[in-house]
């Protein structure tokens, strides 16, 4: 769509700061406009926020003081009382969602699962009717899965696309996104041991590790430790999951902002290696 630069330079300098990832055009101050989202949050030369297509195209007539986006059909109004709206296109208005105050995952085109006032999740379907009888603490998309705790369990269950429970060979307790491009988790079983687990729930790392904690610096690597002889012994693993650093130390530290990491052995000797070594085996 064709504007006025210089209309634009004038708007702009009445509506505030335009980022590099928004626009201005006939007088709205179009954010995010260079996302791929299909409907974006604009705002008029009264500073009052509506919502338009990426066409700037006016969807919702800007009428609210404050507006966050919280999903592409979801939106929240912040500041004083917080509410969740969904966005009715067909009617040109934002539908307030009773008993939400927040978005948190889509399933699909008409399921939702969105945040309740207590602060627990709920799978709704059309925004406002409820499709699983369930509440939860936790509800996370790992490849085409769902890893789910309800609340007051002290179990995970996992849910296929269909929302259906699937039975794993391990019965977990915690799990913690590791990758989300190789759709990888660590997982803990109820005897508190951690593991590695892909969204085809196949065990990439068995359950023998007290803990596996992705390294902050370089996050190709991370830091394990298992018990040996009664003792909590630390060492490395890459990316492939392959030991680089055997379990012979009583400490490993990652250097605060520095690319290195500190070894320490049970005498107290310690010793650094920086990580772009570590391809080398020790």
């Amino acid at each position: 769509m064709w504007f006025n630069s210089n209309a634009q330079e004038k708007s702009s300098k009445s509506l505030g700061y335009v980022s590099k990832l928004d626009t201005v055009i006939n007088n709205r101050l179009i954010y995010n406009y260079k996302n791929k989202d299909f409907y974006k949050i604009y705002k008029d030369i009264n500073h009052k926020y509506g919502v338009s297509d990426s066409y700037a195209n006016i969807i919702v007539p800007a009428s609210y003081d404050r507006l966050i986006k919280r999903g592409e059909f979801y939106y929240m109004t912040y500041g004083g009382q917080t509410e969740l709206f969904w966005l009715d296109v067909n009617n040109k208005m934002l539908e307030k969602v009773s008993s939400f105050v927040d978005f948190h995952l889509r399933i699909n085109d008409s399921i939702d699962v969105l945040k309740n006032k207590n602060e627990q999740l709920n799978v709704v379907i059309n925004h406002s009717n409820t499709f699983l009888p369930f509440e939860y603490t936790l509800f996370t998309k790992v490849g085409d899965k769902y890893f789910t705790q309800k609340t007051y369990s002290k179990t995970v269950e996992v849910l296929d696309r269909n929302l259906q429970k699937i039975k794993t060979f391990n019965k977990l307790i915690d799990f913690k996104i590791l990758s989300d491009k190789d759709s990888t988790v660590t997982a803990v079983n109820i005897n508190f041991k951690t593991g590695v687990l892909n969204s085809r729930l196949e065990i990439l790392v068995p359950f023998i590790y007290n803990s596996i904690i992705q390294c902050s610096y370089d996050r190709n690597y991370y830091i394990i430790s298992q018990y040996r002889n009664n003792v909590l012994k630390y060492g490395i693993m890459d990316k492939n999951f392959k030991i680089v650093i055997s379990l012979l130390y009583t400490n490993i530290q990652e250097g605060e902002k520095e690319p290195y990491i500190l070894l320490t052995k049970k005498n107290g000797a310690k010793k650094v290696i920086e990580f772009n070594d570590l391809t080398k085996q020790f």
